[in-house]
């Protein structure tokens, strides 16, 4: 499993901090999913990006090869260490799915694949489920994922935190464009089936 890389300009993982709840658990903005490495920049582009966006779930890398898979297979109960999304405010059963998973910048390439992997597992488990007569119906729809950190020194400054205003320009006319953001979009009419 890969771990984060360290930077000096970047704030670290560990120890672990909890976050500040995320903002509006009523929003009703388009639903996504981030991993990333650091705790406090998905803490403020799910605060910026709202209300157009609302970030329903943020894994940490290190936990979203569990995390995401079972979100991503209808198991809105799944695990938030992180805390971050709106969903961590909602109870369950008002809890939404992600039409598009946000990797950042210090997401492994191979992590989507990985990601897809775990979930074939899981829905293979859950059909195995259904066959022996109990309900196992994933009620999410097709799903996106969009790497959104490239290096960019407009971004990242020389030896200092990325410019989180900027990140959120950038990332918001990415995820209007993958999403066809201001048509209406709804989870079910977007992304490849997963």
């Amino acid at each position: 499993m890969a771990e984060p890389t360290a930077s000096p300009s970047l704030p670290s993982t560990t120890p672990h901090e909890p976050q500040t709840p995320a903002p509006n658990p009523g929003s009703t903005g388009i639903p996504i999913a981030m991993i990333g490495a650091y705790e406090k920049i998905g803490a403020e582009l799910a605060k910026r990006l709202a209300p157009e966006f609302d970030t329903v779930h943020h894994s940490l890398i290190e936990d979203a090869f569990t995390e995401i898979p079972l979100l991503l297979t209808g198991d809105l109960s799944a695990p938030h260490r992180t805390g971050i999304g709106s969903n961590a405010q909602r109870a369950v059963e008002q809890r939404r799915f992600p039409v598009l998973v946000v990797l950042g910048k210090e997401a492994p390439p191979e992590i989507e694949e990985q990601v897809l992997e775990a979930v074939k597992e899981l829905e293979a488990k859950g059909s195995a489920t259904e066959a022996g007569g109990k309900e196992a119906v994933s009620a999410r729809g097709p799903v996106k994922f969009l790497r959104a950190g490239v290096y960019d020194k407009n971004i990242i400054g020389k030896g200092g935190p990325p410019d989180v205003g900027r990140l959120v320009e950038i990332l918001r006319g990415k995820l209007r464009e993958a999403l066809g953001a201001g048509e209406g979009v709804e989870g079910g009419d977007v992304g490849k089936e997963v």
